[in-house]
């Protein structure tokens, strides 16, 4: 079984992106959870100890799919939605990112690289064959 972002080993999905939902990832994690006990959990990603599971070690060792089996996922993963120290602030957590670097034309990127090598390595043997 491909479980793509929502079932890792030994853990899940995050519930904090735009559009992610805690219920609806707990559904989807008892869902997985009721598949035979021998199917093959293949995550998206190989954040784990090993690269694949089963859904019966997955519900014996994985907290995240216990929590859903309990109904808790909410208990869970809500310190993933607001760290305690932003909370007060009302700012949500992890930060957003930073913007992207501006974009610059590949003209003006050479002419930026080469003014820095000239700073930084001012008697470069390269420069005085003109390779610069």
């Amino acid at each position: 079984m491909i479980t793509g972002d929502t079932l890792f080993i030994g853990s899940c999905g995050r519930a904090d992106l735009p559009g992610s939902s805690i219920p609806a990832l707990g559904d989807s994690l008892r869902r997985l959870a009721a598949l035979p006990d021998a199917a093959v959990v293949c995550p998206g990603h190989n954040y784990g100890p090993v690269p694949v599971s089963t859904i019966a070690l997955e519900k014996a060792k994985n907290v995240s799919v216990r929590a859903a089996l309990m109904g808790k996922l909410e208990v869970l993963l809500s310190p993933q939605l607001v760290a305690p120290s932003h909370a007060a602030a009302g700012q949500c957590w992890p930060p957003p990112p930073p913007p992207p670097p501006p974009v610059v034309c590949c003209c003006c990127a050479v002419e930026e690289m080469t003014a820095m090598i000239e700073q930084h390595v001012p008697e470069c043997p390269r420069r005085a064959r003109a390779h610069l």
